[in-house]
């Protein structure tokens, strides 16, 4: 009983320690883009600061986007923690007015095309709290696992999570193949294989 205790103590002060050392990097790190976003979102959307379109602007030619987004929590302005309550499309692409201007559309951030580290450090700028606060140096971080591997924005299958699949264990298994393959041994009772365990 002593050893379960001692180790609780452990994981404890380990825990409480990583997020200490987590809320420090965050209060360091501020980047201009970041303070952009969180600045009066209201006059945001009035008023795009320089270099950026503004969501209207995408919706020109990307309307398909733009209405696949505002079905989401990415696409709800009261909430202004969310791309739309910021600096809407730009707040993930980056500023547009330069891509608007462009004749080969380049100049804007494209998730099909940037590395998982681009995309984890984009998705991270708002995605910081709760159980996202420790991707930094995760498993899945130190495998280039991306975030766009497992959610997607504009075609989620799933509200919740915002998922490419319709159930995290649909998503889990795409992966973890040698776990796939020990749940459909003949068991009596398999909570994965059921849908019961997430």
């Amino acid at each position: 009983m002593n050893r379960l205790l001692f180790a609780f103590a452990v994981c404890l002060a380990l825990a409480i320690a990583a997020r200490q050392s987590l809320d420090a990097r965050q209060a360091t790190a501020a980047p201009a883009q970041k303070a952009a976003v969180q600045a009066a979102p209201a006059a945001v959307q009035a008023t795009p600061p320089a270099g950026y379109a503004g969501s209207d602007t995408c919706a020109l030619c990307h309307d398909d986007r733009a209405t696949d987004v505002s079905r989401t929590p990415h696409g709800k302005a009261h909430n202004p923690r969310s791309p739309a309550g910021t600096l809407g499309c730009e707040s993930c692409h980056g500023p547009g007015q330069a891509h608007v201007d462009d004749d080969a559309k380049g100049h804007i951030r494209r998730f099909g095309t940037i590395t998982p580290g681009e995309v984890n450090e984009t998705c991270l700028s708002c995605h910081n709290r709760g159980t996202h606060a420790l991707w930094d140096g995760s498993q899945y971080d130190n495998r280039n696992v991306g975030c766009v591997s497992c959610h997607s924005v504009h075609e989620p299958q799933s509200l919740e999570y915002q998922l490419k699949k319709t159930t995290e264990t649909q998503i889990c298994v795409q992966c973890h193949r040698l776990q796939v393959a020990k749940t459909e041994r003949a068991v009596a009772h398999m909570p994965v294989r059921e849908g019961k365990l997430t």
